[in-house]
């Protein structure tokens, strides 16, 4: 567990502590935001690392830049909240903490809306463009350090704690700057969000809408707000939405990449298991089936032998141990190309599926419109999909007709068998179960639709 991960809940702990100690202050609607902000910020941030140890991941990367972001809000708004209460010792130093920030604080922000879902900037031509906002924020705070510039907009009621002189002849050149700059960070901190979403693939595509949507809901609610009420506060009361949209965001990625591992895991097992059936088929083929041909072949020489020699009695033990070993070298190789049909490996799914029909009791129909050659396990799967869908009609629907299709769709390889019989398909049987289950862990489905008129099988499987 790495330092961030072990100081993230209590960061978030002590920055909700910070908060509630403003609000022992009142409430105050132009400054409540920050507050929200802190606590949103610095909650998600501790989630997020928590559930992202790793500090070279991108959610933990990302969950520093929250807790960061945390801290700064959380702090900003109980400084502030003591510069509504004139009568508490020191409140016009403590006040001055929660102003001056402002623009290093709104970046703060921007960097980790801009950074997000990655932690990192898009490009080494957005860090050139932070480093130059920084230096403009920097400049902008230190005015505002110095001087009373930016009291005008909190309504505080302290003085600024600083009697430098000149503040007066700065006010109208820092507000027209400092209005430009925010403006900038923001048409900054939109543009980097708009080239995300346009470089983007899709996963990160799915996180960045969840943070445009809470972003595009704060604009409408704040447009309201100024045409209802002639004030921005409703909107940026909606503000800490966004880290709780991007934190819903980022979990709902790292599960849907932890589901995509345990499908990738599910799938090499299945390949495993293929491969072995593959190995054992032909171990069978290539030892024991060829073994007992060789000995059949002896045995014919002996009956043969016996039959010259005359004695009937010897040629006749000579024969049946050569039908014997005949009738087994044909259940063994029946057992080998029920373990892996060696038509599937050498010539495909079609001619494999072919051969099933061929054989099939009840008169099946294949209409197949499909590559040559599709990945082993989606040919494996399907394959097994149709044999237990021919054994099962053949066993137990009394159908006339089976069909089988086989297409490649946008979902991947569409599998198709259906009969004409009396239906009752059991979905909870053995081998449907099975079935079901291989195909859950390629990442595919079943399906059984059974009734009066007859029973299909639909398998769907993904072609990665």
């Amino acid at each position: 567990m790495t330092r961030t991960s072990r100081v993230a809940w209590p960061t978030a702990a002590a920055v909700a502590v910070v908060v509630a100690l403003g609000f022992l202050c009142g409430v105050h609607l132009g400054n409540l935001h920050n507050g929200l902000l802190g606590v949103s910020f610095a909650f998600v941030g501790a989630f997020v690392v928590g559930h992202n140890p790793d500090p070279d991941s991108p959610g933990h990367r990302e969950g520093r830049l929250f807790l960061l972001s945390g801290v700064a809000s959380g702090v900003m708004f109980t400084c502030r909240q003591v510069g509504y209460q004139p009568g508490v010792p020191g409140a016009e130093w403590i006040a001055w903490f929660g102003v001056w920030p402002l623009p290093l604080a709104m970046l703060l922000v921007g960097v980790t809306i801009m950074s997000f879902p990655s932690g990192r900037l898009p490009g080494p031509g957005w860090r050139r463009v932070v480093i130059a906002a920084t230096a403009v924020a920097v400049v902008l705070a230190a005015m505002s350090a110095l001087w009373p510039v930016e009291y005008g907009r909190t309504a505080l009621l302290v003085e600024h704690p600083l009697a430098v002189p000149g503040g007066e002849a700065l006010q109208e050149f820092f507000t027209v700057t400092s209005n430009v700059a925010y403006f900038g960070f923001q048409l900054m901190f939109a543009a980097c969000l708009l080239t995300r979403m346009v470089r983007a693939d899709p996963a990160q595509s799915r996180q960045l809408w969840w943070f445009v949507g809470a972003g595009a809901l704060s604009v409408v609610v704040m447009a309201l707000s100024i045409t209802v009420w002639d004030t921005p506060i409703g909107g940026l009361l909606f503000i800490p939405l966004l880290p709780l949209a991007a934190g819903i965001a980022m979990v709902e990625s790292s599960y849907e990449a932890l589901l995509t591992d345990l499908r990738a895991s599910a799938r090499r097992i299945v390949t495993a298991g293929d491969d072995a059936r593959h190995r054992l088929e032909r171990d069978l083929h290539d030892g024991a089936q060829q073994r007992l041909v060789t000995l059949g072949m002896d045995l014919g020489a002996l009956v043969e032998l016996a039959a010259a020699s005359g004695d009937q009695r010897l040629t006749q033990a000579a024969h049946r141990a050569r039908v014997e070993l005949m009738e087994a070298t044909a259940e063994l190789r029946a057992l080998a190309q029920g373990i892996h049909p060696t038509i599937l490996t050498d010539r495909g799914l079609v001619p494999a599926v072919e051969r099933l029909a061929d054989r099939s009791p009840i008169p099946v129909t294949v209409r197949a419109e499909l590559p040559d050659r599709l990945p082993p396990h989606v040919e494996e799967a399907a394959y097994y999909v149709v044999a237990e869908a021919l054994t099962n009609a053949a066993k137990h629907s009394e159908a006339a007709s089976v069909g089988v299709d086989l297409t490649l769709a946008d979902s991947g390889v569409d599998v198709r068998v259906s009969d004409d019989g009396r239906g009752g398909a059991d979905p909870s049987g053995l081998g449907l179960v099975g079935l079901a289950d291989r195909m859950l862990m390629l990442g595919g489905s079943l399906r059984v639709d059974t009734g009066p008129a007859g029973t299909t099988i639909r398998a769907v499987l993904p072609c990665e």
